[in-house]
């Protein structure tokens, strides 16, 4: 069964885990962001965070397909990159998911902003 990393960023907190693609969570946790110590720190704990997801995948015997991302601010979907100020994450603007995250762990990549995605799962579950 091949499963997606799925990640919530949110100021407080970074919520992750895996999805089938019946919308179904099979692995789920939560780490505090840190929003305070800025970009930089916030991208590497979601890729500490994804690379330890996805050896719980494979630890199941499951693949990981892609990644979808939410993220506060303005978030471009064509590009997959924050355009605008997300404002509860130290200096959150102009980052590229696709090569910051989705390049560096060889998956694609979806990002969207985070209630744009909130409203898109309490639409379809």
């Amino acid at each position: 069964m091949e499963l997606a990393l799925v990640i919530d960023l949110g100021g407080t907190n970074i919520k992750y885990g895996l999805c089938s693609k019946l919308g179904k969570l099979v692995y789920e946790s939560s780490q505090k962001t840190e929003a305070h110590l800025g970009k930089v720190y916030v991208l590497k704990k979601i890729l500490s965070i994804s690379e330890e997801t996805l050896l719980i995948a494979a630890k199941m015997g499951k693949t990981v397909c892609g990644i979808g991302l939410g993220s506060p601010g303005m978030v471009d979907i064509t590009h997959h990159q924050l355009v605008g100020h997300g404002t509860n994450i130290k200096d959150w603007h102009t980052i590229h998911f696709k090569s910051e995250i989705g390049d560096q762990l060889k998956l694609p990549l979806y990002a969207e902003n985070d209630a744009n995605l909130a409203a898109l799962g309490e639409a379809c579950y």
